[in-house]
């Protein structure tokens, strides 16, 4: 039975570009390699995800390649997930997914490309390639899965507030209404006071 994760994100994903930057924040969804196989062309494979989805096979191929163009091989992302895998795949794994992806890149694959419509996925073949070259062999992913390690580490990490703060904060507020209360209590006493006082010395004079 065929995982169909992966190929159910990708359609959602389709309806909903919007949903891009979340999309590639988030671990990949299980099922990548037959999504992989879907944006391939695989006839097979194709004709499975019709049959699961209730979709045309237009409309999956061209989820998936939506997917593969938005999730995987956008600029910035890290060689594992241009891969379609995690750092536990097997290189077997990361070898097929390769090779799907630079078959979903050719030229005869894609439509429009031989119409001459200017469709160029030539940058995505060599994110790929350059994917594969980090994680080829054994001693190249823990190369890779070293300086990646390095890299997280120094990530600088996002300033918590103090706890404390909010209260200090409130009791001065307090503190400063407080003293503003009495103030305006003890001004009209005062100047009472001083009233009084002129006004007797006025009653004095007139004695």
């Amino acid at each position: 039975m065929r995982d169909l994760e992966a190929i159910h994100a990708a359609l959602a994903l389709a309806k909903s570009p919007v949903s891009v930057h979340g999309a590639r924040n988030e671990p990949l969804p299980g099922g990548m390699t037959f999504l992989l196989e879907i944006a391939a062309g695989d006839s097979q494979a194709v004709e499975e995800a019709c049959r699961a989805t209730g979709r045309s096979s237009e409309t999956v191929r061209s989820a998936a390649s939506f997917f593969v163009e938005q999730v995987l091989v956008s600029q910035g992302c890290e060689s594992y997930r241009t891969l379609g895998a995690d750092s536990s795949a097997p290189s077997a794994q990361l070898r097929r997914h390769m090779a799907f992806l630079l078959k979903w890149s050719h030229p005869d694959l894609i439509a429009g490309a031989r119409a001459g419509k200017g469709i160029d996925r030539s940058v995505f073949a060599n994110r790929v390639t350059q994917a594969w070259e980090q994680l080829k062999t054994e001693e190249r992913r823990t190369v890779y899965n070293r300086a990646a390690a390095i890299q997280s580490d120094a990530k600088p990490r996002a300033h918590q507030p103090s706890k404390t703060a909010p209260h200090k904060a409130t009791k001065s507020r307090r503190q400063r209404s407080g003293h503003r209360r009495r103030s305006l209590v003890m001004y009209p006493l005062l100047q009472e006071g001083l009233l009084a006082r002129f006004l007797r010395l006025v009653r004095g004079l007139r004695k």
